[in-house]
């Protein structure tokens, strides 16, 4: 009886073991997304001045830019970037995995100079960086930042357990293989502003801590009674101190995929997800 059961018990393991390992393969092997679609040329609408629905989709999903970053460049006068963004969105990368803690591991993709000096051209001040490029077996729980200083590509993030939450360089996120850039809809530049300012100004220096969640952080209180966080629970934190709830279904703990599908974002571009995976196609406002 006594082998049977610690035949039991061995089996068990090994088979669990074997299930995590397949579980993470699988993970990895869908870090970075390569369109399987034909790639289009881009020279006809780049010649237009007022672009249609269909135009707004096909750049969408030739480029990884949405409607309102597509509209942020051409008011810039900065369109032709888009022919380098679609270079690098059909862009076959090579993405290196490595452990960072007890059981998750993170990705990184081998960039080019050129790469990362285009590859996040409609950035603005308080816009959200989320990344789902880190995974606990095949959970991907993702990375979250506020962008705080467009000019001087400044992200506030809390990074991982034994580090408070700092100011960092955007550069880390240009090697993530999988990355959206989100922002707050129908709201002014002013404001978003300003709440990238309050972020930036009382958030950085709080100890990481895994129980930070929306509800037992209190939804009412302060930031001054904050004593901890974690990534998207800062990000959530700060929005919140400015009356919009980016987790409204107050779940037990704030992530970065509830973030990437809160109803009050709209997506400014992607990188390495597929488009409107998980949101939707993001349509123009003024078709």
């Amino acid at each position: 009886m006594k082998k049977r059961r610690m035949s039991r018990i061995l089996f068990g393991g090994f088979a669990a073991v074997f299930t995590a390992a397949l579980w993470t393969a699988e993970t990895e092997g869908r870090a970075h997304f390569v369109p399987d679609y034909d790639r289009m040329s881009l020279e006809s609408v780049l010649e237009q001045e007022q672009l249609s629905r269909e135009d707004y989709e096909m750049l969408f999903r030739q480029t990884g830019l949405a409607p309102v970053g597509v509209d942020q460049l051409y008011a810039e006068g900065r369109q032709d970037i888009l022919r380098v963004l679609q270079e690098h969105f059909f862009e076959k990368v090579k993405v290196q995995c490595r452990s960072t803690l007890f059981l998750v591991r993170s990705e990184q993709v081998e960039t080019s100079e050129d790469m990362q000096a285009d590859y996040l051209p409609a950035l603005e001040e308080g816009d959200i960086l989320v990344s789902f490029s880190s995974h606990i077996l095949g959970w991907r729980s993702g990375h979250a930042g506020i962008l705080v200083d467009r000019e001087g590509e400044l992200v506030l993030e809390a990074i991982c357990l034994g580090c408070d939450s700092a100011i960092c360089s955007l550069e880390d996120w240009k090697r993530d293989p999988s990355i959206a850039v989100l922002r707050l809809k129908d709201v002014s530049l002013e404001e978003r502003a300003e709440i990238a300012d309050y972020a930036r100004e009382h958030l950085a220096g709080l100890p990481y801590r895994l129980d930070s969640f929306a509800v037992r952080g209190g939804r009412g209180a302060s930031d001054h009674t904050l004593s901890g966080t974690q990534c998207a629970h800062l990000i959530w934190w700060v929005y919140y101190q400015f009356g919009y709830d980016l987790d409204p279904g107050g779940d037990w703990i704030v992530t970065p995929g509830d973030l990437y599908r809160s109803e009050l974002l709209e997506l400014v571009q992607v990188y390495g997800i597929e488009p409107g995976y998980g949101r939707g196609m993001p349509v123009s406002a003024d078709p």
